[in-house]
């Protein structure tokens, strides 16, 4: 028996925003084993998967979003599946519209698993995803409101709720104040209504310490090289190379390394040291570089008014740091 959707390709999207959304049921692997079955029933293969772990949806600015609407522009698929419209955004109507326009001009449908399978240009969707993405985008400022309050508090009594510094060096962990920086990968292990474990991984946020970075440095190694072979987002490198703290409440004194990098990374070139080491991982940033280019080139050329793409797919795709996954 074939589905009414047979012989076309999807991409899957899932998201959470906190570990008390996904004790509630509506976990990654719940949202994904959904909208798997929704492809399975309708005859869609599934040609890419796609989850942000502890991101909001108030924000594009998520590493998988980001990747899955790369595959979209490169992969050319018929659908995008999500469990229901909110795990796309919770911005409200006007942001919705917007990348659901974007979507259209790439010939992606959505299909919202989690809502009984409709599709977004279906007229149960025209009726209820507007009143949804309202009631979502009003309920989250309040949510969002006791979360802040919440995250306070914890940081006072010492516990780790946040990555306030992005990533920082061994040596600026006394620096930092009590909460702020998450000294070992956190593994957590839970189970969804139907008994399958999920296990969650949020990455440590110190890094390794600044001796062993400057060697690199002096080996001839860039931050992007660095970052590579550390398996952190350059950004997020970058970052901690510059003293950079996204503590709004408490600012910390991290010292500023980058004039230090900068001198030394030339003092390596101009003495003509280059570590073979550091190939492979030089060819892995031209490899990716390259697919980005080939994937906005592709978006222009479909794109028949001619514009360079809307604004929320540009800030999409140009993402990038780390974040929590799921294993």
């Amino acid at each position: 028996m074939t589905g009414p959707n047979e012989g076309k390709r999807a991409v899957i999207y899932a998201r959470v925003s906190t570990k008390g959304q996904a004790d509630s049921g509506v976990s990654i692997e719940t949202q994904l084993k959904v909208c798997r079955q929704w492809c399975q029933a309708e005859g869609v293969e599934v040609v890419g998967e796609f989850h942000d772990d502890g991101i909001s949806g108030t924000t594009t600015n998520r590493d998988e979003f980001a990747a899955m609407i790369a595959a979209i522009i490169s992969q050319d698929p018929d659908f995008l599946v999500v469990y229901d419209s909110s795990r796309i955004t919770r911005e409200g109507n006007d942001k919705y519209d917007k990348l659901m326009s974007a979507l259209r001009s790439f010939k992606c449908g959505v299909a919202y698993a989690g809502m009984g399978g409709m599709t977004a240009d279906s007229p149960a969707a025209r009726f209820v995803v507007p009143f949804k993405t309202t009631t979502d985008s009003i309920l989250v400022k309040e949510s969002t409101s006791k979360t802040r309050e919440s995250v306070n508090r914890l940081i006072e009594e010492g516990v780790h709720v946040s990555r306030s510094a992005g990533f920082v060096f061994e040596e600026d962990i006394p620096l930092m104040p009590k909460g702020r920086v998450l000294l070992e990968d956190r593994v957590r292990e839970k189970k969804d209504p139907d008994g399958t474990v999920v296990r969650t991984i949020t990455k440590a946020t110190v890094i390794r310490s600044e001796k062993a970075f400057f060697d690199l440095v002096d080996r001839g190694a860039s931050i992007e090289v660095i970052a590579e072979m550390w398996g952190l987002g350059r950004h997020c490198l970058t970052e901690a190379v510059k003293g950079k703290s996204r503590c709004m409440k408490e600012r910390c004194p991290i010292p500023d390394r980058y004039p230090e990098y900068v001198r030394r990374l030339k003092a390596a070139k101009d003495a003509g040291i280059y570590d073979s080491l550091f190939e492979p991982y030089r060819m892995k940033i031209r490899e990716r570089a390259k697919r980005e280019r080939d994937q906005c080139r592709k978006a222009m050329e479909r794109r028949a008014d001619g514009n360079k793409g809307s604004e929320s797919l540009g800030k999409a795709v140009g993402d990038d740091g780390k974040k929590g996954v799921v294993q």
